[in-house]
């Protein structure tokens, strides 16, 4: 009799496991950034989001530094994230995956700090991140190297993807010591 009610529980947890995982909302796997190949035919591409962002800002894509081009979720709406430089301009865009529609637009001008012989270059910074990193610049999307100040002190952010995880970095504009790193993966 025990081997017999033990037998129905096991069997009873079994079922409902069953039930349980069954019942997951595919929602669930959208939240967790899983896109299948259909579902991501019912997007605008990147190269159709980027030329959004372009007309809006009225420019071409030769005048400016792609930064980030991204497919996301914001507020349950699958959008891509577009960023870009133009001189000492950034602009950041929102927009609907679906329609091509503008969400949000965002124009900054940055104080531009001025490089001098002293500095190691944007070059140098971008070629120490990666070192470090353990990459190369044909593995990375979306480079960005940005002269700053941190504290009074004069310093390179270099900022780049590989695959789904972002690096960001800061680097000392004169002696090429990294500051501060962080890694981490993307949703």
């Amino acid at each position: 009799m025990k081997q017999n009610n033990k037998m129905k529980k096991v069997l009873i947890a079994g079922f409902l496991s069953v039930a349980v995982v069954t019942s997951i909302p595919t929602s669930f796997l959208y939240y967790q950034n899983i896109i299948t190949a259909d579902a991501a035919s019912k997007y605008i591409s990147k190269t159709k989001a980027k030329s959004i962002a372009l007309k809006n800002a009225g420019l071409k894509a030769s005048e400016v530094e792609f930064t980030k081009v991204k497919l996301d979720k914001d507020d349950g709406v699958v959008v891509y994230e577009i960023e870009f430089y133009k001189g000492t301009r950034e602009y950041s865009y929102e927009i609907n995956a679906k329609s091509g529609k503008i969400l949000k637009k965002e124009i900054e001008k940055e104080k531009q700090e001025r490089e001098t012989n002293s500095y190691i270059g944007k070059s140098k910074a971008k070629q120490i991140a990666l070192k470090h990193a353990g990459l190369k610049a044909s593995e990375v999307d979306y480079i960005k190297v940005k002269l700053d100040k941190d504290d009074g002190v004069a310093v390179y952010e270099v900022e780049f993807y590989n695959k789904n995880k972002e690096y960001s970095y800061e680097i000392n504009a004169k002696t090429g010591k990294i500051i501060e790193w962080e890694s981490e993966y993307e949703d």
